[in-house]
């Protein structure tokens, strides 16, 4: 169960202020690494949306974050993380988590800097 999440990074680049073609938005949100503190497991997650036109990227915005998790299951699920086979509700629910408050960024950072948003 997420107990809390604390946003440790946030970048966001244009490069281009001449965009012409239809933009795409690559999301990418992953899981980056897993570690016990405290009698919780602290995730790290980062989520990435890359904007480009005609090929070109021309924009990126990264929020990277620690999402705190609490389980009877501690030792078994960081064990599962080193052998690189995190179980699926686990994985589903940092990932759903992580995306939310990540995308709840980025659509501000993206009306500041007159990106599409994302859909």
């Amino acid at each position: 169960m997420i107990v809390g999440y604390l946003i440790t990074k946030i970048e966001a680049s244009r490069e281009l202020s001449d965009v012409r073609g239809q933009t795409t938005i690559a999301q990418k949100p992953e899981i980056v690494d897993v570690e016990k503190q405290n009698n919780m497991l602290v995730f790290s997650f980062r989520f990435t949306a890359e904007y480009s036109a005609d090929n070109k990227k021309y924009a990126n915005i990264l929020v990277e974050s620690k999402i705190f998790y609490i389980s009877d299951d501690i030792d078994k699920i960081l064990e599962e993380w080193k052998n690189k086979n995190l179980r699926k509700e686990v994985a589903a629910e940092v990932l759903e988590f992580g995306s939310n408050i990540s995308l709840m960024e980025i659509i501000s950072i993206s009306k500041s800097m007159q990106l599409p948003l994302i859909q």
